[in-house]
């Protein structure tokens, strides 16, 4: 499992949040689909984990990250829509498959408040479902949820979003 593999599933977890932010709010009230491009800005080990080596991760360790959330279409980068930041702990690692697991939560920040995110991320799997729980500004009591896939291969820092907000 590369490091870079599981930047992009984290970075998966942040785009949801974000995306809720360019749908106008989550007041209104009606299921809303909305797409997203995130794009890995800066990563960083926390815990001893060190994300350059090919080493596996232990439990309690974790990292950080940013990335820009752009406006997406499904095959081409948009304009930027805003920022994120992403923290993960790593809550398991299973010896005989190399299988980690973590818990991530993200704050994105928008024009007219910010949208947060929690969700649990297994790093092998090739797409992640997780939670919108909540926001500020304009997004407060957002909820609904993200599917969110890594797109250019195991060593892209990008993700691409799928949001279904329901609040």
């Amino acid at each position: 499992m590369s490091s870079r593999r599981m930047v992009a599933l984290a970075s998966l977890l942040v785009i949801a949040a974000l995306s809720l932010g360019a749908g106008g709010g989550a007041a209104a009230g009606l299921p809303r689909t909305l797409s997203f491009l995130e794009v890995n800005t800066s990563f960083s080990g926390i815990g001893g984990f060190d994300f350059t080596s090919s080493a596996a991760p232990v439990v309690g360790q974790g990292f950080t990250f940013t990335s820009t959330l752009y406006k997406w279409a499904g095959t081409r980068k948009g304009a930027p829509l805003g920022h994120n930041q992403v923290v993960c702990i790593i809550t398991s690692v299973d010896p005989s498959t190399g299988s980690v697991e973590s818990q991530c939560s993200a704050t994105n920040f928008m024009p007219g408040g910010t949208i947060q995110f929690a969700g649990a991320t297994n790093f092998d799997s090739p797409v992640t479902n997780v939670a919108v729980v909540g926001g500020t500004g304009i997004y407060a009591g957002a909820q609904g949820t993200a599917r969110i896939k890594n797109i250019g291969g195991e060593d892209s820092p990008s993700s691409a979003w799928v949001i279904h907000l329901t609040n």
